[in-house]
């Protein structure tokens, strides 16, 4: 969203350059009023339920930002993907210092790097695919790479005691 929105809202929609500036405002606004409370969310729902919600706003959010080529529908899409993405990350790292109970640093690690890689990689080839098909689409296709997170969602249950109720289960 850093490098593209303003890209975006630009090109595909015309937006001026002080309008642009408001997709990566709105998204980073959203994200964090929705991690203040990810943690009641997901303790009421369950974290398996909060990914899945939480893909499924964020793929509304670039349904709008790719099909609606308004300014401010862009601006407002930008502002749901980061209401939609904002507690997924977190809930990951949470995932894997639990299922990697002998070595919780190395699984976190693990989704960190590959938090970093997206990161790294990812504007780039958002950029390749704006010089092949055009920034909505390239959008569009970054967005659809959160299919597969809405599909393995189940994998982040619990399934691991939290270490430190399993160390007073021992006392």
């Amino acid at each position: 969203m850093n490098d593209w929105s303003a890209v975006v809202l630009t090109s595909a929609s015309g937006a001026s350059e002080a309008v642009a500036s408001m997709g990566y405002f709105a998204f980073s606004v959203t994200m964090i009023g929705v991690r203040l409370v990810a943690d009641r969310l997901t303790g009421r729902l369950g974290e398996v339920a909060v990914v899945r919600a939480s893909v499924l706003v964020a793929l509304a959010g670039f349904g709008l930002v790719t099909t609606v080529p308004v300014p401010w529908v862009g601006v407002v899409g930008f502002a749901v993907v980061g209401l939609g993405i904002s507690a997924v990350v977190p809930l990951a790292w949470s995932s894997a210092g639990r299922r990697g109970r002998d070595a919780p640093g190395r699984a976190i690690a693990a989704v960190a790097t590959c938090g970093y890689l997206g990161f790294l990689v990812g504007p780039a080839l958002i950029g390749a695919l704006v010089d092949r098909i055009g920034p909505r689409p390239a959008v569009a296709v970054a967005g659809l790479l959160l299919v597969p997170v809405l599909v393995l969602a189940p994998s982040m249950r619990q399934g691991s005691p939290d270490r430190r109720n399993e160390s007073r289960s021992v006392i």
